[in-house]
């Protein structure tokens, strides 16, 4: 869309017939579509102004991973896996994922595939270009919101992972809403999803597994966190 006119008719084109948008999100992994623009920068250049014209009122809830490096190793694992159950589901994306309590298999009964843990092979030069990116567009992001002035409350993954009713209070209380009852399931979901991450029981972040036991070439990626500055990264 090139008015501001068009980004709301964008913004509202997959509700019902009647329905009332109250939120939408914005993801990075979606700068690449924007106007397949080579300056990938330009999407929260282009968006967040147009944005403020069509929704002077609107608030923004920022959710960030605190540790980008393992944001996008958890993208390139997914990635991976997905090719790998592909293959063994004749190239069949629908089929490959289907999954249930850590197993994945195919729902027409073909080879199954374990979500698992095991070394993958890294793509490092990759990883670095998506987690320079990543900052890169925080920091722009950032500085839109700013100059905007627009209402921001910064959530981490982190932390609502481990504490998912505190988060959602806190994002109902920020946009003036009544505070609402979780389901205890997504709770108790949200929180083996964190223990997994940190690799044990809240509080025993010391055990945190290292990126570098989750990859089959951990040299190669320790040289590059080296040379710019990220070995922060690799426990955390």
């Amino acid at each position: 869309p090139e008015t501001a006119e068009a980004v709301g008719m964008c913004i509202a084109c997959r509700c019902a017939p009647g329905s009332r948008a109250i939120g939408f999100k914005l993801m990075h992994t979606w700068y690449r579509a924007w106007h397949h623009k080579a300056r990938m920068q330009d999407y929260y250049v282009d968006i967040l102004p147009r944005l403020a014209k069509t929704h002077p009122d609107i608030k923004v809830v920022v959710l960030d991973r605190a540790n980008p490096l393992r944001l996008m190793l958890s993208l390139l694992r997914a990635e991976y896996k997905l090719e790998q159950a592909m293959k063994m589901n004749n190239g069949s994306a629908s089929s490959a994922y289907d999954w249930h309590d850590g197993q994945k298999g195919s729902a027409s009964g073909g080879p199954q595939v374990t979500k698992d843990k095991k070394r993958f092979p890294l793509d490092v030069a990759r990883i670095v270009q998506e987690v320079q990116w990543e900052l890169h567009l925080r920091s722009i992001r950032d500085d839109m919101l700013k100059a905007l002035g627009m209402p921001v409350l910064r959530l981490r993954y982190e932390a609502c992972a481990k504490d998912i009713k505190t988060c959602v209070d806190a994002v109902a209380q920020f946009l003036g809403m009544p505070h609402m009852d979780l389901i205890g399931e997504e709770s108790e979901d949200a929180a083996k999803s964190a223990e997994k991450e940190s690799g044990g029981k809240e509080g025993a972040s010391a055990k945190t597994k290292s990126i570098l036991d989750e990859i089959t070439n951990p040299d190669e990626l320790l040289e590059a966190v080296k040379k710019r500055k990220w070995t922060q990264w690799l426990n955390a």
